[in-house]
């Protein structure tokens, strides 16, 4: 073999078998990881729950005397240096075990065994603990309850947990920790342990956690980091700055890293997720973030609109009646729908025909004053019964989430961005705004989770359509510093110039639905419908129908103070939901994974999981705050 040939040889030998560590380790080193997490837990929880367990059995069925009758005493034997009477089945089952021998049927065998078992130093010499080993080589062993004291710990934990969210329990915990803080050597140790436990599994500590780009160590050199919490207050005070607390990890060892105190004007928020930071920090790169939110959808949405376009149909049709709201967002919402139906049914002539809604001709009142519900909507749909049009394109958001009888929806287009935007006068961010500042909108959601990040601001209900808000702005109107308003909004009217800062779901969560169009038909117009359904868009239906179908079983209208936001991936669709007080001060706030087609499914679950958790609640607070 020449040294060429050699060579490759060896070349492609260390090259597969890279390869083959690439695909083996990850799997093998998971089943490590567990199975050693497994053990360590078995050996420090379930081992000492099972002694307790068996300890407790052998109590109860104690038989042991200190006197014998004549006529019971082969039933009996003596052990040492116990002055009892334990029965022989007993005494022998622990022997023979202790002895590792069997159990045979001549007693005088057995009587051998005994009396070997009895001289050996590991021998019980309690009652309790001989019948404590009889329960474990008698039931423990035969049986496999090796698992007995993690079922019994899950199930004590649980019941804790209930009885620690109950008054009685707060109070009862309230004194054992006073107890604990008064022994000197656990009250040194004791608070900062229950600070590390509470930030790995407080729900409240992970919601606050977001991945953000930081110069670290070094102006120039950019670190990821976790924002942890807000700034130490001394250093506020002493400063005249706001600071936030960011962890950065190590690579490797992510548990490991420095916290640091940084102005929140040095902080760059990233649009992506824990895990993927993580991911990129344990690798040392070599595992890159996905796309961000933003990058993501809008690429999603132009290859939907292309690949739209590519679809032809015959039709019969010469003209077909668009229904739209007056306001200039509307009527730029359907013109795109119409845009998409010309691309697929050129030969058609689209007529608009605008249908001024009651939630259009009354803007001095709150929506909930005039209807809540369907004031957006409904001389749409009666117009659609009324056959003076032949479809109608609402922001799916306004729609009730009851169907009306004689109506469907046939398509909802490629999605636009669901989320919310800052537009300020000073073109400050959130954080950046001044304490106390005038921020305009009139919705519940919006403003909850307003207070929710910043309790200082003040709230000032602002109706009209969106050149109006921006004009109020821009006027300073009541001293109105910033509006919040829907990105797909601006987006549409070309307003994309005037967005200060992008909310993402981290920090506002949107309305269900928000971003999406519905265009709703007569149920008997089967070609409508058909033609219709060349613009919809598969993942924008999925994910506008699973957030609405949260807010259908929470029992909210669409403006309860709620938001939903579903993701929908070749993985699965992602679900999040929240209910918030209205001062923001209380959220419920869950997600769900699962399989697309089983959205409705995610849906109901995630809902009675809010429910469970006391969405209901709020919402009912909500509907009867004070107008």
């Amino acid at each position: 073999m020449s040294t060429d040939q050699r060579k490759t040889f060896l070349e492609d030998f260390r090259t597969f078998f890279l390869r083959g560590l690439v695909f083996l380790l990850p799997p093998v080193l998971t089943v490590w990881i567990l199975v050693q997490v497994w053990l360590l837990f078995n050996h420090y929880v379930g081992e000492p729950v099972n002694t307790g367990i068996r300890y407790v059995v052998a109590w109860v069925i104690n038989d042991a005397r200190t006197t014998v009758a004549p006529d019971e005493a082969p039933r009996y034997r003596y052990i040492r240096k116990v002055d009892v009477w334990v029965p022989a089945e007993v005494a022998w089952v622990v022997a023979a075990k202790e002895a590792v021998a069997g159990l045979p049927e001549d007693p005088n065998q057995r009587d051998q065994i005994l009396q070997e078992a009895l001289q050996r130093s590991d021998f019980p010499t309690s009652v309790i603990g001989v019948y404590e080993r009889y329960v474990y080589y008698q039931y423990f062993l035969p049986y496999h309850l090796s698992f007995a004291g993690l079922i019994v710990t899950l199930v004590g934990v649980y019941f804790a947990g209930r009885l620690l969210a109950t008054f009685f329990g707060t109070t009862l915990w309230a004194l054992t920790e006073r107890a604990l803080f008064g022994v000197p050597l656990v009250r040194s140790v004791y608070p900062h342990v229950k600070q590390f436990v509470e930030f790995l599994l407080s729900e409240r500590s992970r919601e606050y956690n977001r991945v953000v780009a930081i110069e670290y160590p070094r102006k120039g050199i950019w670190s990821i980091g976790l924002v942890t919490g807000a700034g130490i207050r001394e250093l506020e005070e002493a400063t005249g700055e706001e600071y936030v607390t960011v962890f950065v990890p190590y690579t490797p060892w992510s548990v490991a890293g420095y916290a640091v105190e940084l102005p929140r004007d040095e902080v760059i928020d990233l649009n992506i997720s824990v895990d993927e930071a993580l991911r990129f920090i344990v690798t040392g790169g070599v595992l890159k973030p996905k796309f961000s939110p933003l990058t993501a959808a809008g690429e999603h949405r132009r290859r939907t609109v292309e690949a739209i376009t590519s679809r032809r149909r015959s039709v019969r049709r010469d003209t077909l009646r668009v229904g739209t709201r007056g306001s200039k967002l509307a009527q730029a919402q359907t013109a795109y729908v119409v845009e998409l139906l010309r691309r697929v049914a050129p030969e058609i002539d689209f007529e608009l025909v605008v249908i001024r809604t009651r939630g259009d001709r009354v803007q001095d009142r709150e929506l909930a004053e005039i209807g809540g519900t369907g004031v957006f909507t409904r001389e749409l749909q009666h117009a659609l019964l009324d056959n003076r049009i032949d479809l109608a394109v609402h922001s799916f958001k306004d729609l009730p989430t009851t169907r009306v009888d004689g109506l469907t929806i046939a398509a909802v287009p490629p999605r636009e961005l669901p989320f919310d935007v800052l537009v300020t006068r000073s073109g400050c961010r959130l954080h950046e705004l001044p304490e106390g500042a005038i921020v305009g909108t009139g919705s519940l959601r919006r403003q909850a989770q307003l207070r929710r990040l910043r309790p200082d601001l003040q709230m000032m209900p602002i109706r009209g359509n969106i050149d109006t808000r921006l004009r109020k702005l821009d006027e300073g109107e009541q001293g109105l510093q910033a509006v919040v308003l829907a990105f797909a909004g601006l987006r549409r009217l070309g307003l994309e110039e005037r967005i200060t800062q992008i909310l993402t779901a981290r920090e506002m969560l949107p309305a269900p639905a928000q971003g999406a169009l519905a265009v709703e038909c007569r149920m008997e117009d089967a070609e409508v419908i058909e033609i219709a359904r060349l613009v919809d868009d598969p993942w924008s239906r999925v994910a506008a129908y699973a957030e609405r179908k949260v807010l259908q079983h929470l029992g909210g209208g669409c403006h309860a103070p709620m938001g939903a936001l579903a993701e929908v991936t070749s993985n699965g669709l992602t679900l999040c939901a929240a209910v918030f007080s209205a001062d923001g001060q209380v959220a419920v706030i869950d997600r769900l994974r699962g399989p697309v087609r089983d959205a409705d499914r995610l849906a109901q679950a995630l809902a009675e999981k809010l429910i469970r958790q006391g969405a209901d609640e709020l919402l009912r607070a909500a509907e009867q705050r004070p107008s």
